[in-house]
């Protein structure tokens, strides 16, 4: 089955990294998905979502609720400076 594949859009950390901070979702990830999963139901198609960056992990459940079935993380310090831009 082929699936809608949506790379999340993060927020810059605050405080920064450094100092432990992290960082969220930006509002047009919540909206991507939420029309991805509406395209995906209307194509028989699964929507995923990959999460990119460092301590990200837990923003899964966050975008799950918003119907990425399946969410890939890639996740560690080599992403600090990550930037889906």
């Amino acid at each position: 089955m082929g699936c809608i594949l949506i790379v999340a859009e993060l927020t810059p950390p605050f405080p920064p990294l450094e100092k432990g901070g992290t960082g969220g979702l930006k509002k047009i990830t919540y909206e991507v998905v939420s029309e991805g999963k509406r395209l995906a139901e209307k194509l028989g198609l699964e929507i995923k979502c990959a999460l990119i960056g460092s301590n990200v992990s837990g923003l899964a459940d966050e975008i799950a609720q918003y119907g990425a079935k399946d969410i890939l993380i890639a996740e560690g310090k080599e992403f600090d400076k990550y930037t889906s831009m």
